[in-house]
C-alpha cells in the first residue's frame, strides 16, 4: 500500500510541474517583447517582462540622480542624489555585440532588487553611449540599459 502512495504522490508531483512549466514558445516570447520595449527604451535602468510587457524597475533619474561609469573597471552605477538607493553594474567581460556577459549587482534600498548576478545577458547593441544587454539563464528574463562610452 506504501508502495503504491508514493508512486500516486510522484505522479501528482509529476503532473503538476509538467503544468506549471513554461514552454520554451512562452519563453522565447517573453525574451522577445522585452528585447523589443527595452530597444524603444533610452534611459538607463533594469528593466523586466511583467505579464506579457516590458516594465522598468529602477531607470536613472537625470534631475535627481548621478551616474558613474568605469570602463576600465567594466563597471557602472546609478543612484539618487543623497545615496539612499543605488545599483551598481559590473561585468564579467567587456561586451562584444552577440556575445553574453554575467553581471553581478550590488543593490541598496530599491525594491524589487537585490545583490545578484544575472548570467548569460546577451550584448544586443551598443549605441549611442548605451549599453543593451537581454535575456539570461533563465525564463526570468531581464534587460539592462547601462552607459557605456567606446
Amino acid at each position: 500500500m506504501k508502495r503504491i502512495l508514493t508512486i500516486a504522490m510522484i505522479a501528482v508531483a509529476t503532473v503538476a510541474t509538467l503544468g506549471s512549466c513554461t514552454t520554451k514558445e512562452e519563453v522565447d516570447k517573453q525574451l522577445e517583447t522585452l528585447t523589443n520595449y527595452v530597444g524603444l527604451q533610452n534611459i538607463p535602468g533594469v528593466y523586466v517582462c511583467e505579464n506579457g510587457q516590458g516594465k522598468p524597475v529602477y531607470t536613472f533619474n537625470q534631475s535627481d540622480g548621478q551616474g558613474y561609469f568605469n570602463k576600465s573597471k567594466l563597471t557602472y552605477r546609478i543612484m539618487n542624489n543623497d545615496g539612499s538607493k543605488y545599483v551598481q553594474f559590473v561585468l564579467s567581460a567587456e561586451p562584444v555585440v552577440g556575445e553574453s556577459v554575467d553581471v553581478k549587482t550590488t543593490v541598496k534600498g530599491i525594491k524589487g532588487l537585490s545583490n545578484s548576478v544575472y548570467k548569460g545577458l546577451k550584448v544586443d547593441r551598443i549605441e549611442d553611449n548605451l549599453l543593451y544587454l537581454v535575456g539570461g539563464a533563465t525564463a526570468d528574463y531581464t534587460a539592462l540599459i547601462l552607459v557605456w562610452v567606446e
